[in-house]
């Protein structure tokens, strides 16, 4: 372990770089102000309110203005209560009536990950745009379920001094291990453990009541998709073992995840057990409870902000992917219009294709699937 003196300048250094994160984005704040009045339908994404990462009353205020203008498009709904006893919202866009099958986007189980929320909140404007400006969108077939700041506490603390990396919720559980699994960790956690899992499944108000939530949906609910940041991976289930799944649905997922590579760039797929071994995951339970599709996405980059830049480089100029590719070192769009093109053009078409993908015996056949996940040591990564 390193010395005692060392790691005291080490967590002082974090705090500093955490605080001058803070303070960057509330100067960028107060420079891209009074963006509300000048909203409009089909114009919502070019909106300054993207051009900086966003406090909750901020991403509240711009997403009840989406709502209140849109009320035959998206409604807001109260699901659950956090430990603080903040509410934990979601959305839901839907047109021509509504559809019978729909998809589930989550962000921000952890706290630090701004540019999760970020890129959800970017997507619902994005999708509305097109939807005013008459283009196809993801929601012609399926009605869209957002819900984009599942740590509702934590993300409030992070925007404190002293508080810019928290990962856990305000009772110190790791929410994206809080979940159920029937494999138990070999290693005992207690709360000075970053991915504390809690005393039990569904300890926490948050996961309890998205569980709930979910539960009424689960006839409707097609796919679901947990995001995160950062690395650059599009993960799917297993995470707590490295055995196959059966029933032709590793291979299922193994196109699913190359479909996505496919339209997404440098993002690696794989199961998440690679990443290495984590119990408790959303995407895990959601699979094993509501047997979809369940994918997690990294949001690439190197920290917890922007692709590892600092955050006085502002967000417009992250859009002009092109200008900057290779400060960003990969070559899909930016986080924003990824989770953007995922959400709008990707997901629905590779769920669809996963349920209706042709037989596993002759995609090996052809090569285009392995007959099993490769198995490998899990590299040393930051935790989902």
């Amino acid at each position: 372990s390193e010395p005692e003196g060392d790691a005291d300048v080490n967590a002082t250094a974090k705090v500093y770089r955490g605080d001058e994160d803070i303070d960057a984005n509330r100067a960028c704040q107060e420079q891209n102000t009074n963006y509300i009045p000048s909203l409009k339908a089909g114009q919502y994404s070019t909106s300054a309110f993207h051009n900086c990462f966003r406090t909750i009353q901020q991403i509240d205020e711009f997403t009840d203005a989406l709502a209140a203008q849109n009320p035959t498009l998206l409604t807001r709904f109260a699901i659950s209560k956090t430990n603080w006893n903040n509410t934990i919202y979601g959305f839901k866009l839907s047109k021509d009536k509504g559809h019978s099958q729909s998809l589930y986007f989550q962000s921000q189980q952890h706290a630090r990950e701004w540019a999760a929320v970020s890129s959800v909140v970017f997507s619902l404007a994005s999708i509305l745009d097109d939807i005013a400006n008459k283009k196809p969108t993801a929601a012609d077939e399926y009605d869209l379920y957002f819900v984009p700041i599942v740590n509702v506490d934590g993300y409030i603390q992070s925007w404190k001094s002293g508080y810019r990396f928290l990962r856990r919720n305000a009772n110190g559980v790791d929410l994206n291990r809080n979940w159920p699994t029937p494999i138990e960790n070999p290693e005992i956690l207690t709360k000075i453990n970053e991915t504390y899992p809690g005393p039990n499944a569904f300890s926490e108000p948050e996961t309890a009541g998205i569980n709930d939530w979910l539960k009424t949906k689960r006839d409707e609910i097609q796919g679901f998709l947990d995001i995160h940041s950062h690395g650059g991976l599009i993960l799917y289930p297993y995470g707590d073992n490295n055995q196959t799944i059966g029933g032709g649905l590793d291979e299922k997922f193994q196109v699913l995840g190359r479909g996505l590579r496919s339209a997404m760039g440098e993002y690696k797929p794989g199961p998440l057990y690679k990443l290495y071994f984590t119990y408790g995951t959303f995407a895990d339970y959601a699979f094993r409870e509501f047997k979809k599709p369940s994918l997690t996405i990294e949001i690439f980059g190197s920290t917890f902000n922007r692709h590892g830049l600092p955050s006085i480089f502002p967000i417009h100029l992250c859009l002009s992917w092109e200008k900057h590719a290779l400060d960003f070192g990969f070559k899909a769009p930016t986080f924003q219009k990824l989770i953007l093109r995922v959400v709008e053009v990707v997901m629905p078409v590779f769920y669809a294709e996963f349920v209706k993908m042709p037989n596993m015996s002759e995609l090996r056949a052809q090569g285009i699937v392995q007959r099993t996940p490769e198995k490998s040591d899990p590299p040393k990564m930051s935790p989902v």
